[in-house]
């Protein structure tokens, strides 16, 4: 698989996942110390950001007018997404509050499901709106003083797959994913060494 490298205006590049803003200032606060970047990933043809939301978004704060770019081809099947599992800390707490707010929640007529150890836990009829229900459910436990982190390992609450063609089309509407719901793998090189920027 080729790519390219390129130099674009960040506000040209169509992000699809949201950003941690803590993430985002020690990403600003590097570019003015260094004034370097690792290159964002981005599909060839719509521009949407495959790789790079944090680094995108503190150009954009930054004002930078180019950045490099590799250009990719996102329909390759030498690019993948797999999945993140979010995994709670405290595992004794959390049963109780999963067991009480499934009671709420569950509903298996829904397309898309959210499971823990195969029982499903949230639906819905949007991909969109259960990973940020998803999203809204990691921040209260994080609430309630349980440490939530994504994981690669199937541990955890596992989420449905995110397609491609879903990725490019959110973008492309301006809509964004929670932060880290996508994992692009690729079996190929891309280039990670940080480039200069004109500071």
């Amino acid at each position: 698989m080729s790519f390219t490298l390129e130099w674009l205006n960040p506000l040209d590049l169509k992000p699809h996942e949201d950003v941690i803003e803590s993430i985002v200032v020690e990403n600003i606060n590097k570019l003015k110390r260094f004034c370097k970047i690792v290159p964002i990933v981005v599909d060839r043809s719509s521009l949407t950001i495959l790789d790079g939301h944090h680094r995108h978004q503190a150009a954009v704060i930054l004002g930078l007018d180019k950045i490099p770019v590799v250009l990719v081809d996102y329909h390759s099947e030498d690019i993948k997404i797999e999945n993140w599992y979010l995994k709670i800390e405290n595992e004794n707490t959390f049963n109780l509050f999963i067991n009480s707010y499934l009671l709420a929640s569950y509903d298996q007529r829904k397309r898309y499901c959210a499971t823990i150890k195969g029982i499903k836990i949230i639906c819905d009829e949007s991909i969109f709106r259960l990973y940020w229900k998803t999203e809204h459910l990691k921040q209260k436990f994080e609430k309630l003083g349980l440490k939530a982190v994504k994981v690669t390992e199937p541990d955890g609450i596992a989420l449905p797959p995110i397609d491609k063609e879903t990725v490019i089309k959110l973008a492309s509407m301006g809509l964004r994913f929670p932060p880290k719901s996508t994992r692009h793998v690729y079996k190929f090189f891309i280039p990670r060494e940080e480039l200069s920027l004109k500071c």
